[in-house]
């Protein structure tokens, strides 16, 4: 073969059949390395090795030094609030300190590659938990938002300084599975010894086919008829009408649409063995991701994390890095989060157009509302202070972060539902158990269920788990696997601001077809063990 027909050999497909010889094709990018070494005797798809993750690629020096330039500009910022004799909430010093410090000292805290990876949104998420918001708080008065009043300082600066325990212990438990596996990305290559069959394409079709029926048949539970679906896009229908259906419909639609966004991600999956896996590419099968995962109530966390997974998984299996591409989507997913945000409140607010917006009060100044939001959906100090001013009674310690993780689960949750975190947190915001649209920050959550030692085993677990989610998708030999390890990394970096109640609701709902598609690579991986003339799927 010659140089440039070698070029032409794809990073992820191998057209050989079970007992062809090994093509590998050279190293494009300072994100992929040859492996270093081939089992004798076994076959593998084309050789392709981990990213060099944690410090020795070009892609993170780059991070790491725009990481040094950040913290610089953090430092100045807090010298400059500190010196203000007004300044109320001193703690965001501390916090953003401590911050910075431990990503640049703690290698599981450090940016990694590619950019979109689990952890890098979790270290996003924790700067807007850390530093972004406590500046905000002491330059701009918090907002209330649906609190009864703003908590006092010294209670506001508690839970900052609450946020800063919850960050050392998140990334303590993620240290403790990194040591445990040898730091960095051990070398192991992506392409794990594999046979290749005849039968594969064939298969993966055939589940992808299962899923899109699957998810079909969610769909229509959840919209019923296209003219509802068409008004459900165009915002001229009250959301609840598509949630007051039977249980057994409601379980279906619940459970049933993200099957079919799966199934694209199985379509783009097809296109990477086939060889022909480029951006321009992902467009349309990308839009069949996320439409079915926008019924849901225009839930944005819904849509935003699968599409960062999309470019994550591209990223990691890529011939080349998209840097810049990478931080234009993510800027564009913020801004359509926050359309997509005022859309929903309006289209909530005025029950599909059957009030106007002046009616409900929905004529606040766009940048206003801007930073509302950021403080809202970020947890801005000032809510879970206003948590931490009273602790709910319990019948048993940790009965609130149980009830939490049980009462989404259809049936069985029901006993739950008025004894989680979440609900008391909105009877003391609204002093009725009638609405329950505000989210108990975990933090608080673990602290009235366990006090000090809940938050360190609750957030030393979840850094834990990340810190394995994070080397699964390292180690992700396809597109479908890459994805849904990139998924749930994301659901876990989201720890800080959401609560236990969302984390269940998240797993239960959204994550059936990652697990259904893992149950399906195991017997699969079983029944060729047994029978090694049979063909299935490799991952």
């Amino acid at each position: 073969m010659t140089g440039s027909q070698a070029e032409k050999v794809s990073v992820v497909s191998v057209t050989a059949e079970a007992r062809a010889p090994v093509r590998s094709r050279p190293a494009e990018s300072a994100w992929l390395r040859a492996p270093t070494a081939k089992p004798s005797g076994s076959y593998v798809e084309a050789g392709v090795s981990t990213p060099d993750p944690e410090g020795k690629g070009q892609g993170v020096t780059a991070t790491v030094v725009l990481a040094a330039l950040l913290s610089l500009v953090a430092l100045v910022a807090f010298v400059a609030i500190l010196v203000r004799p007004e300044t109320p909430y001193p703690a965001a010093a501390v916090s953003a300190v401590v911050y910075f410090v431990i990503l640049l000292v703690v290698p599981a805290a450090r940016p990694v590659t590619p950019l979109p990876a689990p952890r890098n949104v979790c270290l996003a998420v924790w700067f807007l938990v850390m530093v972004a918001l406590p500046a905000i708080i002491n330059v701009v008065p918090p907002w209330a938002g649906t609190l009864p009043d703003i908590p006092p300082h010294r209670t506001i600066n508690g839970a900052i300084l609450l946020n800063t325990i919850a960050y050392v212990a998140f990334f303590i438990g993620a240290s403790c599975v990194r040591s445990r596996a040898g730091g960095g990305s051990s070398g192991t290559p992506i392409g794990r010894p594999i046979r290749q069959r005849r039968h594969r394409q064939r298969s993966l079709e055939g589940l992808i086919t299962g899923f899109a029926a699957i998810g079909i048949i969610g769909v229509v539970a959840r919209v019923g008829t296209v003219g509802q679906a068409l008004a459900y896009f165009q915002g001229r229908i009250d959301v609840k009408q598509l949630e007051n259906v039977t249980a057994l419909r409601g379980l279906v639609a619940a459970i049933g649409p993200p099957f079919l966004s799966f199934a694209f991600v199985l379509l783009i999956e097809r296109l990477r063995r086939s060889g022909s896996l480029t951006l321009s590419r992902i467009g349309l099968p990308l839009v069949g991701v996320i439409a079915p995962l926008s019924l849901y109530s225009y839930n944005r966390t819904a849509v935003v994390v699968p599409v960062i997974a999309i470019f994550a998984a591209y990223g990691l299996l890529a011939l080349r890095s998209r840097k810049a591409l990478t931080i234009l989507v993510l800027v564009g997913l913020f801004v359509f989060a926050y359309q997509v945000g005022n859309v929903r409140r309006e289209i909530l607010a005025t029950e599909g157009g059957r009030y106007s917006r002046a009616q409900v009060g929905l004529d606040e100044d766009p940048a206003a509302s801007l930073l509302e939001t950021i403080q809202v959906y970020g947890q801005s100090p000032q809510f879970p202070a206003f948590a931490l001013e009273s602790t709910p009674p319990q019948d048993y310690p940790g009965q609130l972060l149980i009830s939490s993780a049980l009462s989404p689960i259809p049936a069985l949750g029901g006993p739950y539902r008025d004894s989680n975190g979440t609900a008391m947190y909105n009877r003391a915001i609204y002093g009725t158990p009638d609405v329950n649209d505000q989210v108990l920050p975990l933090a608080v959550e673990a602290w009235w269920s366990l006090g000090p030692p809940g938050v360190l085993l609750i957030f030393g677990m979840f850094g834990a788990l990340l810190e394995f989610v994070q080397r699964r998708f390292w180690r992700a030999t396809s597109f479908a696997g890459a994805y849904g390890s990139a998924v749930i990394g994301i659901w876990l970096a989201l720890t800080p601001i959401v609560s236990m109640l969302v984390i269940s609701q998240l797993f239960l709902y959204f994550a059936l077809p990652l697990l259904a598609f893992r149950l399906v690579q195991a017997s699969r991986s079983s029944g060729r063990d047994s029978n090694p003339s049979a063909g299935g799927l490799s991952v």
